[in-house]
C-alpha cells in the first residue's frame, strides 16, 4: 500500500511553499511515519536492525524528518538536540506533531546547543551520548540540523558505537532539493555491519527466480510491501526445458524479422508473453502479480534466467510499469580486485558500423554530445580486440558505451561486440574489468544483452560477473534510429541531468514510448540490469 496518489497530485498543484508544506506535514507526513514503522518492525524481525531504546536527534530548520523517524521509531526515550534559533521549529511543529502514544509513553529530553559554539556543541554531545552509553541501544539520526552539527553528533555516535541513520529519498523534484512524496528512503548504519541497511517506507515489489539445474524446479519469491510469498512450478527438464526455450527463441525470431521489415510488433510481443505466462508462472503468482497493475516491479534472477524474457510478460500480461529493472545473482566474494576509486569518465568505443544505414551520422551527433557535456571522455574506435581489451584495462571509467554491431551465438567466445576488422570481442574479456570495473556499461547495439534460456553466456552476464553495477544492452535486431533517440535521452539524463542509471533508463524508455507508441519493440529490447 503506498501513499494516495490522489494527496500526492494535490501536493503537485499546490502553488505556494505554505500550501505545499501543509499538505505534507498533515497527511503526507503521518502516513509515511505509518509506513515506515511498518517496515522497521519487519527489519527488526530478520535481525537487520536494532530495537532501539533510545533516539537522538538534531531539529533543524525543518522539522518534519526528525518527526517522521520519532514517530516511526517510537523509542522508549527521545533525545531532541536544538539550537535557540530553531526552537520555534521545534515547539510550534515538532512537539505538536508527535503521535500521543509518543507524547504519553517516551520520555523526552532536550539539548540546547549554541548556533556558532562548535567545540561546545560538540562537548556538549560527547556527554549527553556518554551518559547513554551502557543503557541500551541508541540510534542517532543525522538528518536534520546544520551540517556541522550533524557531523558532530555522527562523529561522536561512532566513537560511542551507536548506530546512525538518515533520511534521504531515492528521487526529488527536478531542480530541487525537495523530495518526492514517497520516495524518502532511511538508511541506517551499525557498527561492525557490513553495508547500510536501507528501508524504504513503500518497498517497490520484486520478484526473485531461482533455478535448480538438477531437480528442475523454479523456485518464485515475491516480495510486496515488506511480505513474502513462495511458489514452486517443477519439470523444467527435458523436453519441457527444450520447448520452452524453443518457444522463446521461435518468437525472438519473428521478432527480429518485424524489426527488420519495419513492422509493428503487438501480436508477437503479446505471444511471447501468453507463452512465458502459460509455460513458467504458478497459478498463485499469476493471480497476485494481477493484483497490483501499474506499479514498478524488479527481477532478481539466476544467470541460468537471464535468457528469459521477464519484461513482456510482466508488463503486458499483468500490468507491471516500464521500466522492469533486473538484479542477476552473482557470488560478490570475487569483487576485492578494484585497485582504486579513481575514476575517468566516459570510455566511448566505437565498433564496426558495416552496413547499418546512417551509422556515421549517429556516430557524429553521439562525439558532439559528449563534447558539449564537458564530461572528461575517451572516444576509440574499436578496431581490433586487443585493443578493446587494453582500452578497458588500462583506467576504471564512470561508464563505458559501446556503439556499433554485437552478435550473439552458442559460445561466449564467439559472442560479443564486432570489432572494425571483422574480429569478435568476446564476451569472455571483459574479464578485464574485473581490476577496473566501471559503474555503468551501456551496449547500444543488436543482441548485447541477449543469453539463451537456461545458459550463462551473454555479455550482460560477463559485465556484472567482473564488477560492473549496471549493464544496459538489447535482446533483438536494433534500428538505428530508435537507438539513437534511446542513447541520446540515457546520456541526457545521466550525464548533464545527473540522474541515477535506472531512473535515466526509465527517462530513454518514456522517450521511445513517445515517439513508436506503447507497441514498439524497443521498449521490451532494452534490458537493464543494476
Amino acid at each position: 500500500m503506498s501513499i494516495d496518489p490522489k494527496v500526492v497530485e494535490r501536493w503537485r498543484r499546490a502553488k505556494g511553499r505554505r500550501e505545499k508544506f501543509r499538505i505534507y506535514y498533515d497527511e503526507i507526513r503521518p502516513s509515511l511515519s505509518g509506513a515506515l514503522r511498518r517496515q522497521l518492525h519487519l527489519k527488526r524481525e530478520r535481525g537487520e536492525v536494532g530495537d532501539y531504546d533510545t533516539l537522538v536527534l538534531v531539529v533543524g530548520h525543518d522539522a518534519v524528518p526528525g518527526l517522521i523517524l520519532a514517530n516511526a521509531l517510537r523509542p522508549r526515550r527521545l533525545v531532541v538536540a536544538y539550537t535557540e534559533r530553531n526552537a520555534g521549529q521545534v515547539q510550534d511543529l515538532f512537539l505538536p506533531g508527535l503521535d500521543s502514544m509518543v507524547r504519553e509513553k517516551v520520555v523526552i529530553e532536550f539539548l540546547e546547543l549554541g548556533s556558532n559554539s562548535h567545540d561546545d556543541n560538540y562537548h556538549k554531545i560527547t556527554s549527553m551520548l556518554g551518559d547513554l552509553a551502557g543503557k541500551g541501544t541508541v540510534l542517532c539520526d543525522v538528518t536534520g540540523g546544520k551540517k556541522m552539527t550533524s557531523a558532530h553528533l555522527g562523529i561522536a555516535a561512532e566513537r560511542f558505537g551507536f548506530d546512525i541513520s538518515y533520511i534521504d529519498a531515492t528521487e526529488y523534484v527536478e531542480n530541487s532539493a525537495v523530495p518526492e512524496p514517497g520516495r524518502e528512503v532511511l538508511y541506517i548504519h551499525s557498527p561492525g555491519r557490513r553495508g547500510v541497511v536501507e528501508i524504504e517506507p513503500w518497498p517497490g515489489r520484486n520478484l526473485q527466480v531461482n533455478y535448480s539445474r538438477k531437480s528442475g524446479e523454479m523456485l518464485y519469491t515475491y516480495s510486496r510491501g515488506g511480505e513474502y510469498f513462495k511458489f514452486e512450478k517443477g519439470g523444467f527438464t527435458g523436453s519441457l526445458l527444450e520447448e520452452t526455450s524453443l518457444g522463446i527463441e521461435t518468437e525472438y525470431r519473428k521478432i527480429d524479422d518485424a524489426v527488420m521489415t519495419s513492422r509493428t510488433c503487438a501480436r508477437e510481443l503479446d505471444e511471447l508473453a501468453t507463452l512465458l505466462r502459460t509455460m513458467m508462472i504458478p497459478a498463485g503468482l499469476d493471480r497476485m502479480l494481477r493484483e497490483s497493475p501499474g506499479e514498478s516491479l524488479g527481477v532478481i534472477i539466476d544467470p541460468e534466467l537471464a535468457g528469459i524474457p521477464w519484461e513482456p510478460v510482466l508488463v503486458r500480461e499483468y500490468g507491471a510499469a516500464l521500466p522492469v529493472t533486473r538484479v542477476l545473482n552473482r557470488d560478490f566474494d570475487r569483487f576485492g580486485l578494484v585497485k582504486n576509486d579513481e575514476r575517468h569518465g566516459i570510455l566511448a568505443l566505437l565498433g564496426s558500423g558495416e552496413g547499418i544505414e546512417g551509422y556515421g551520422g549517429a556516430v557524429a551527433g553521439l562525439r558532439d554530445f559528449l563534447e558539449r557535456a564537458k564530461i572528461e571522455t575517451r572516444v576509440v574506435e574499436a578496431t581490433d580486440p586487443g585493443l578493446v581489451r587494453r582500452e578497458l584495462g588500462r583506467r576504471r571509467y564512470n561508464a563505458v558505451v559501446y556503439f556499433g554491431h554485437s552478435v550473439f551465438y552458442d559460445d561466449a567466445a564467439s559472442t560479443g561486440w564486432k570489432c572494425a576488422n571483422g574480429e569478435i570481442f568476446g564476451c569472455e574479456n571483459l574479464d578485464v574489468l574485473l581490476h577496473n570495473p566501471p559503474d555503468i556499461v551501456i551496449s547500444s547495439s543488436c543482441h548485447s544483452a541477449r543469453s539463451v534460456p537456461f545458459a550463462r553466456h551473454s555479455m550482460a552476464y560477463h559485465a556484472l560477473m567482473a564488477g560492473v553495477k549496471s549493464y544496459v544492452g538489447t535482446r533483438w535486431f536494433l534500428e538505428i534510429e530508435r537507438s539513437t533517440l534511446f542513447l541520446s535521452h540515457l546520456l541526457r539524463a545521466m550525464l548533464v541531468k545527473g540522474k541515477p542509471p535506472r531512473e535515466s533508463f526509465g527517462t530513454a524508455l518514456a522517450a521511445l514510448e513517445k515517439k513508436y507508441g506503447p507497441d514498439d519493440s524497443s521498449l521490451y529490447n532494452y534490458v537493464y540490469y543494476g
